[in-house]
């Protein structure tokens, strides 16, 4: 696993990176505005969120999460009527009160594909880096007028080994397990993203 580097984008924001900082590695001395060395990954701190950015390739896109203002994610009627089946939904009515446990969030989409059906979500995430992704991707989708509500109600983020956030929650109705990332996830990345998650 390589070093991430946490990088605060102007000084007003270095209080806040420097609490991820220690949040991902307590024994960190990284501060200031330069990422240090060994890193190979940096996770930026910016006006508008979280981002990973690729430090031995500066110019491909940095990978932010929001499922919002993903239309992909907005639109696909198809993907939750898939995901519906997958886990036996009985409807937003009935299913209500249904606790899903994702136990592999990844990004995300999949555990926001079941918010927006109705069920009420934990998303656990092993890794440090990803589960920060993901806790600003909550944040930025509460912004959302559409999905703020739902996702602010129904959305949990776990960081950790699911297996031990299972035995210390309620028993959920459905154990939702998606190795590594979803196939909506592979589709909605191109190459670059994925193999950046896969250093992680």
């Amino acid at each position: 696993t390589p070093s991430v580097a946490v990088l605060a984008e102007e000084p007003a924001l270095e209080a806040f990176a420097a609490a991820l900082r220690a949040r991902l590695d307590p024994n960190s001395s990284s501060v200031g505005l330069t990422p240090v060395q060994p890193a190979t990954l940096c996770l930026a701190v910016t006006r508008n969120g979280l981002e990973l950015r690729d430090l031995l390739a500066p110019r491909d896109r940095p990978l932010t999460i929001d499922w919002p203002a993903d239309p992909s994610l907005m639109r696909r009627r198809g993907a939750r009527q898939l995901l519906a089946r997958a886990i036996g939904w009985p409807g937003s009515t009935a299913g209500s009160g249904w606790l899903i446990v994702d136990t592999t969030a990844g990004l995300g989409r999949d555990a926001f594909l079941l918010v927006m059906l109705g069920a009420q979500v934990v998303a656990v995430e092993r890794s440090p880096v990803v589960a920060a992704l993901l806790r600003d991707a909550w944040r930025r989708a509460l912004l959302d007028p559409v999905a703020g509500p739902m996702v602010g109600a129904r959305l949990s983020i776990l960081e950790g080994d699911a297996r031990d956030w299972l035995s210390r929650l309620p028993t959920p109705d459905v154990v939702y397990l998606d190795p590594m990332y979803s196939a909506s996830e592979r589709s909605a990345l191109s190459a670059k993203p994925l193999r950046l998650l896969g250093r992680l």
